[in-house]
């Protein structure tokens, strides 16, 4: 009799497969989120990595995995369409190499990964991390549909409970002079929001004073060009934040 499996439920393609629709989702949903006018410190691509904490080489061979099961094109450039359609045509990886220039690690990094990807602790780590930023993206997604059928008051009480479920994000300033802004996150205890960059707390008074000026701007001329325009403290921080939950666009739908 063979030995027992010491986890009898585990099953690792399934958490591939799982992990790759949700990188997918995500990767997707922060490109729709830049041609909507929301800015991202990065593209798509190493802002997802950032936000998930893995390298972006990594997060790009998933995302061309996810595009060889679905057959379909998902992340791609000429260098990754090249390697792809060499390998397929039976190419060995020196000879991709010697003909694209390309060194090994780069010709593996356009390829699609094989079926053991992972050690399963590795797998299912990665696998949360992404699963948690697709919820939290979700979660702004509802919060900005569900803001139309919502009184005032359930709108700051959703409010504060969607930013206590986004502590922890990665945040990042609006930068200067094409430079990237400052990476942060927050954490919220009681009625406070605490910004890992900054020792005073923004209350939670200020926050629905910022959020509430924030949506009448975005009504009144169609887009908040920056934090200074909301007008209160934090707002440098607080800004980043609105624009993830979909409360303003940085500029006018059409621009």
């Amino acid at each position: 009799m063979g030995r027992a499996k010491k986890k009898p439920d585990y099953d690792s393609e399934k958490i591939l497969n799982e992990m790759l629709d949700d990188v997918v989702a995500a990767y997707e949903s922060l490109e729709e989120m830049q041609r909507a006018g929301n800015q991202l410190a990065y593209g798509a691509l190493k802002e997802l990595s950032d936000a998930v904490e893995m390298k972006p080489s990594k997060v790009k061979k998933l995302l061309i995995t996810a595009g060889e099961r679905d057959n379909r094109e998902i992340y791609s450039n000429d260098a990754s369409r090249l390697v792809l359609s060499m390998y397929k045509n039976g190419k060995k990886i020196p000879e991709i190499m010697e003909a694209t220039g390309l060194k090994r690690s780069a010709v593996f990094g356009y390829l699609p990964y094989s079926k053991t990807v992972y050690k399963a602790s590795e797998l299912s780590t990665d696998a949360e991390r992404i699963k948690l930023f697709r919820q939290r993206q979700q979660r702004c997604k509802d919060f900005s549909m569900d803001l139309l059928s919502m009184s005032d008051d359930e709108i700051r009480d959703y409010l504060w409970q969607t930013l206590e479920f986004l502590q922890g994000c990665i945040f990042y300033t609006v930068g200067r002079g094409g430079k990237k802004g400052l990476r942060y996150r927050y954490s919220i205890r009681g009625g406070e929001m605490f910004i890992d960059r900054k020792e005073k707390s923004i209350t939670k008074a200020t926050v629905m004073l910022a959020f509430a000026n924030t949506q009448k701007l975005q009504q009144q001329e169609g887009c908040v060009s920056g934090p200074k325009k909301i007008g209160t403290f934090g707002a440098s921080y607080l800004y980043p934040i609105f624009l993830r939950l979909g409360v303003c666009t940085a500029v006018r739908e059409g621009e």
